[in-house]
């Protein structure tokens, strides 16, 4: 009896470092994402507050996420965003932090406040939202993902501008699935990395 609580202790423990030895191999191995894109449909609906009310405000918008790198000590993943907007490719950098304890799922959010003065005028920007990121793993590769949102807003304020004040406020989603390389329309002149 005694010998069998002893193969069942040095069972327990090996199988609890097996477990340990996984996860943190898995925790640092988020450079899969790396070089990937994902298509993403934006969308923002809110209010806008102008003199002399208040109007409703929805706008739908085609994203192309890149993931170009992950810091794994302070969690974070950047990427590049590029859309079609006004006739134009615009892009921009986001910088999501990541919580989870597996490559495949995790959480992903990003906060961003800012304040500053274009032509005279002051803003003030708030912008923060969630999303659940998760992959498909085949033969040790990442096969597909897909990007879920769980939230997110936006709340803007235009002052200082004279005779003219703005405010909005909106709620934000963003969704999509990884894509190939070669399915991005963004042109290579414009990709930054």
């Amino acid at each position: 009896m005694k010998l069998g609580k002893k193969w069942s202790s040095i069972l327990f423990v090996l199988l609890l470092l097996e477990i340990l030895t996984l996860s943190v191999a898995d925790a640092q191995n988020m450079s899969i994402w790396v070089g990937t894109w994902f298509k993403v449909t934006f969308k923002s609906s809110g209010y806008n507050v102008d003199y002399p009310g208040i109007s409703k405000s929805n706008e739908s918008l085609t994203v192309y996420l890149k993931i170009w790198s992950v810091d794994e000590v302070n969690k974070i993943l950047y990427c590049d965003a590029y859309f079609f907007e006004d006739g134009a490719w615009g892009t921009d950098t986001l910088n999501f932090n990541f919580l989870g304890h597996h490559s495949w799922e995790f959480i992903a959010y990003l906060y961003e406040t800012s304040n500053y003065v274009e032509n005279d005028v002051n803003h003030t920007e708030f912008t923060a939202f969630t999303l659940l990121i998760q992959g498909t793993i085949k033969q040790g590769a990442l096969a597909s993902g897909k990007m879920i949102s769980l939230g997110g807003t936006h709340w803007k304020a235009v002052w200082n501008a004279p005779g003219y004040e703005h405010y909005n406020g909106n709620q934000y989603t963003l969704t999509g699935s990884l894509i190939k390389p070669s399915k991005v329309p963004v042109p290579t002149e414009r990709i930054l990395r």
